[in-house]
């Protein structure tokens, strides 16, 4: 591998070193616990007709883990829905969020039924404060039990049901890097049993990336320097015949 390859792959590095830490991950936390985002809250945000709660750098507190990036504000939207009632809103509990319109906790809940499902929605909007080139996703979904099944059914946009199996505290499944995304409680197709899931949503996990259409033209300033410079060396090289 000649010099002017080496320096192409050496800035190539240096651009991938650069994108790569201008990613900044952190959770959001979700419930009625102290220093989360309430139920209440977003019921409020949606009645009022916003695009959800607003979320700015000054709000570290509502993180479990992560920074926030510097100077960064977004919009945070959750809507509910459920197969029993029309007039199902965001619930919350201690744990995390779930919703209200089924049984009497306000977790997403399938209500012992094999045909019922209860489903929470996020979306991000009207991001600022990051460079042109970034983008803020939604990475993943911290999900808490709400009883001792040994596992819980739920569903991610609508996809083919996975089971959660049984375990302490939070944890998280992964979104797919999204903008917008739904998890739904419901009964197992495969089940000959109704399967009773119930689960709150936690927490949020949120990634500033750089947009995938940068990466490309990334790629390409490498290969521009690289055929520059070995357009250069060559007619160099021409000179001294």
């Amino acid at each position: 591998m000649n010099r002017v390859l080496l320096s192409a792959v050496a800035l190539f590095a240096s651009i991938v070193g650069t994108s790569q830490s201008l990613q900044a991950e952190f959770v959001l936390r979700l419930g009625e616990s102290a220093n989360a985002i309430s139920a209440a809250t977003f019921n409020a945000e949606n009645a009022g007709g916003t695009d959800g709660v607003l979320v700015t750098s000054a709000d570290a507190h509502l993180l479990s883990s992560g920074t926030l990036p510097t100077g960064i504000s977004f919009r945070l939207q959750a809507l509910a829905s459920s197969s029993l009632s029309l007039g199902a809103s965001v619930g919350g509990m201690t744990e995390g969020l779930g919703v209200t319109g089924g049984k009497s906790d306000a977790a997403l809940d399938n209500n012992d039924s094999p045909t019922e499902s209860e489903t929470l929605s996020f979306q991000i909007s009207n991001v600022t404060g990051l460079e042109a080139w970034q983008s803020l996703v939604i990475r993943n979904v911290g999900v808490e039990f709400g009883n001792t099944h040994p596992v819980e059914f739920y569903s991610l946009d609508g996809q083919p049901e996975s089971a959660l199996p049984l375990g302490d505290g939070i944890q998280f499944l992964e979104v797919g890097d999204k903008v917008s995304f739904s998890i739904t409680a419901l009964d197992s197709s495969a089940d000959l049993v109704i399967s009773d899931s119930r689960f709150v949503v936690g927490g949020l996990g949120f990634l500033v990336v750089p947009e995938p259409s940068s990466t490309l033209a990334l790629c390409g300033l490498v290969l521009l320097r690289y055929r520059r410079k070995r357009e250069t060396s060559i007619s160099s090289a021409s000179a001294l015949l």
